[in-house]
């Protein structure tokens, strides 16, 4: 499916990100837990998805050091996250190769980005090749068994979300990618062969603007250590039963956080 870039243009989406996403109390607690220890230690950070700069305005609230390159397909999220932040580096990419070379980001992070990505597995790869150190992303929503994404019957109506009444329905229709959570570990254990990961979840129904076949989804953060490709990755979760069950069909070892301390 078309990922529909010039969806994201609509005045009232602009708008929206123009005020919110931009203090460290906007980050949710499943961003938060690796957000805020993290982005302090790290010299230089690639924001995929940046709307209109509010991860950048919280970046600089914890590490004001740390040099920043925010990246989205929205001309008209970037217009607006230069006007509000003209010292910070903004640009518009096409968002399926990043046009920087390997290990260039200490960290690169992406977040409410790939649950709108179809083929999230060469974005996934390309975000770990421009990391030296970590990937912190929001996942695809995740859910407790096979599934095989279908553009038909799982997307995102912005005009809905953001409650625009001039824009008809079909030309903001984004996709919403869900992705049995077996396939997503999977594939970053096998493929990507990190030094860690590092994932936090929750339930949860969807917003009124989305049509998919589950009543809920899992909404997952992980944070990803590259390491030298060599060893065994070491897994650990703090996600909801269900999804823990379907790792553990799929013969995936992972440990969980209290686990460890007992």
């Amino acid at each position: 499916m078309n990922e529909n870039h010039p969806a994201w243009d609509i005045d009232e989406a602009v708008a929206y990100y123009r005020t919110t996403r931009n203090k460290p109390g906007d980050l949710y607690e499943s961003e938060r837990v690796f957000f805020l220890p993290v982005v302090p230690d790290c010299a230089s950070v690639l924001d995929l998805g940046c709307a209109a700069g509010g991860t950048y305005n919280i970046i600089r609230e914890v590490n004001p050091q740390a040099a920043y390159t925010g990246l989205d397909v929205s001309p008209a999220m970037i217009d607006a996250a230069r006007r509000l932040f003209p010292e910070a580096d903004f640009r518009r990419t096409a968002g399926d190769v990043l046009e920087f070379p390997d290990n260039a980001f200490e960290l690169v992070l992406a977040l409410g980005v790939f649950n709108h990505i179809p083929d999230w597995k060469s974005l996934l790869r390309e975000c770990c090749r421009v990391a030296s150190r970590y990937c912190l992303l929001d996942l695809t929503r995740l859910l407790p068994q096979a599934h095989v994404y279908d553009a038909a019957q799982s997307y995102m109506v912005l005009a809905d979300r953001f409650s625009s009444a001039g824009e008809a329905a079909a030309e903001t229709r984004v996709p919403y990618v869900l992705t049995d959570a077996a396939e997503m570990f999977a594939f970053i254990l096998d493929e990507l062969r990190p030094k860690r990961v590092l994932a936090k979840g929750y339930f949860g129904p969807y917003s009124p603007s989305i049509t998919a076949p589950f009543p809920e989804v899992c909404f997952t953060v992980a944070l990803i250590e590259k390491g030298d490709g060599q060893g065994p990755t070491d897994l650990v979760v703090d996600l909801p039963r269900p999804i823990r069950e379907r790792l553990t069909q799929a013969g995936i070892a992972f440990d969980e956080p209290f686990a460890r301390i007992i």
